[in-house]
Formats: structure tokens, C-alpha cells, sequence
């Protein structure tokens, strides 16, 4: 689905969610079905099969979240079944979480690092950057050995480069710069 679509949908259904005071449970309903679709095969299959009727889709979803999930994210899976935009859950889903984000002053960021870090280490990174930010933050952490050493932070489109690689990187480059320089 087209981003610009995917946010239309997801900021009707925020704007909703939040007159219903249910933005948390919307998007925890959300997150069950993108995490559904993405684990099963076959539901994506049949859900993004033009073979499958509307109604077919519809009867699944009822039987699948109508006792799961809030009576407005099951009228946002009926409209996006009526206008046959199903293959976008994920999308609007997505959409919809940057919007509870931003709502609620949260910041995603990313933290990689040569090994796992601790509760210690990752609640001072996060409380550096909620000092620096005035932000909560939301973090995803993934270890990556490549970096040698030390941390990268993104957010938000920027990234803070404190790894052994990095530093390695920089001072490649400046070398670099260095010597077409002197010719």
C-alpha cells in the first residue's frame, strides 16, 4: 500500500481511537493481526488471493478477531476489505504506531552493539537520550559484531557513531581527505 494511503487510514482510526479513549488497545489489536499475517503464510496467502471473495475474507476475520480485537479496528479491517486494500494492514498498522508515538512524546531509537548489553547499560543509553530529548523512549537493541566495540544510537534519521568500526571509518576518511589534499 501506498505510505500516503497507509496514513490516511491509520490517522482516521487514530483520531477515532482517541474520542473512544482505546488508542492502546487499537494499536495492540493492530499488532496482533500484522504479527498474525506476517507468521502465517497461508492467512497472507488468502488475504492478498484475488480468488478470495471479500465476503470469504470478511468471514475469516470475524471468526479469527471479532471476540480479539475492539469494535473500531474490526470496522477498519471491514473498510479495508470493502475497498480491497487488505495487503496494507501492516502498512496502516505502521502508520498508525508513529502516530501513538508522537502523541504520547515517545522516541524510537536503535541501539547496536558488538555484544548484548545489560539492563545497566541499555537504561543509561536510554536515559541519556531522554535527558538529551525530553522524550521517552522506545528501543530496539541488536548485536551486530562487525561494530568491534562501543555503541550506534538512531533516531529519528540520525545516527551517533561511537563504535571502534565508526571511529575506524572516520579516520579512514580523513586520511583519505588528507592525501588528495597534499596533491
Amino acid at each position: 500500500m501506498e505510505p500516503r494511503i497507509a496514513a490516511r487510514y491509520a490517522k482516521a482510526l487514530f483520531e477515532a481511537a482517541q474520542k473512544q479513549k482505546i488508542v492502546g488497545s487499537v494499536g495492540d489489536d493492530l499488532n496482533t493481526i500484522a504479527n498474525l499475517l506476517r507468521g502465517d503464510a497461508r492467512l497472507t496467502k488468502f488475504i492478498t488471493d484475488p480468488e478470495s471473495t471479500r465476503v470469504q475474507k470478511e468471514e475469516l476475520f470475524d471468526k479469527v478477531f471479532s471476540d480479539r480485537v475492539t469494535s473500531l479496528t474490526m470496522h477498519l479491517v471491514r473498510l479495508v476489505l470493502e475497498k480491497r486494500r487488505e495487503a496494507g494492514l501492516v502498512d496502516i498498522r505502521d502508520a498508525y504506531d508513529i502516530l501513538r508515538k508522537e502523541s504520547e512524546k515517545i522516541l524510537s531509537i536503535k541501539v547496536t552493539s558488538a555484544r548484548t548489553l545489560d539492563d545497566k547499560e541499555r537504561k543509561g543509553i536510554e536515559d541519556k537520550i531522554t535527558k538529551a530529548t525530553g522524550l521517552k523512549t522506545d528501543a530496539t537493541y541488536e548485536v551486530d559484531p562487525r561494530v568491534m566495540g562501543g555503541v550506534k544510537v538512531e533516531l529519528e534519521g540520525y545516527v551517533m557513531d561511537g563504535t571502534v568500526a565508526g571511529g575506524l571509518n572516520r579516520m579512514r576518511e580523513t586520511l583519505k581527505g588528507d592525501l588528495l589534499n597534499k596533491n
